[in-house]
């Protein structure tokens, strides 16, 4: 039911919300999602966090209320092995 999503790389030039809410209408998220990335992306938590039911974290910052509080876990690759790294 692709709860996980990994994309190769989530980042912004610029603040628009537009451009998250178009991210993850072509992702088919229509509830709550979780996106994060390695580090802190200003953009991308900037951008996120006017649309309802969508958080913007990194992996520095990730817990498992958040996890599991979302119903999608969209994560950039490089991410993936750092979390593998930390929670392994």
């Amino acid at each position: 039911n692709q709860k996980l999503i990994v994309v190769d790389e989530i980042k912004m030039d610029e603040i628009k919300t537009k451009a998250i809410a178009d991210m993850l209408k072509a992702m088919g998220v229509e509830k709550k999602a979780l996106i994060v990335t390695n580090e802190m992306e200003k953009n991308v938590y900037l951008s996120a966090r006017n649309i309802e039911g969508v958080k913007a974290s990194y992996v520095g910052m990730l817990n498992v209320y958040d996890v599991l509080n979302h119903d999608k876990f969209i994560v950039a690759k490089d991410a993936v092995a750092k979390l593998e790294e930390v929670y392994a």
